[in-house]
């Protein structure tokens, strides 16, 4: 008998502003490139970090919006399915 375990990614960042420092409460949404469909969204931390955890192998892009600044988008990002060693 055989099993194989399937694993779930994430992603995670920083949003910065124009002189480099961490954008605190920030919108963080994660969209899959197929259909532009949310898949989970949070708020930056106070240095300006964020992070998706147990996301499917699939790709997505970031959106991120914030009061006073334009929104903006990541390119592509491909999550994989890695196997247990």
């Amino acid at each position: 008998m055989s099993s194989l375990a399937q694993t779930k990614g994430a992603v995670s960042g920083k949003i910065t502003d124009q002189q480099d420092k961490g954008m605190q409460s920030a919108t963080v949404s994660l969209l899959r490139v197929k259909d532009s469909a949310v898949v989970k969204f949070t708020v930056t931390d106070k240095a300006g970090n964020f992070q998706f955890e147990s996301i499917n192998p699939g790709q997505y892009f970031v959106s991120i919006s914030a009061v006073g600044h334009a929104k903006a988008y990541s390119e592509k990002v491909d999550v994989i399915e890695m196997p247990y060693l």
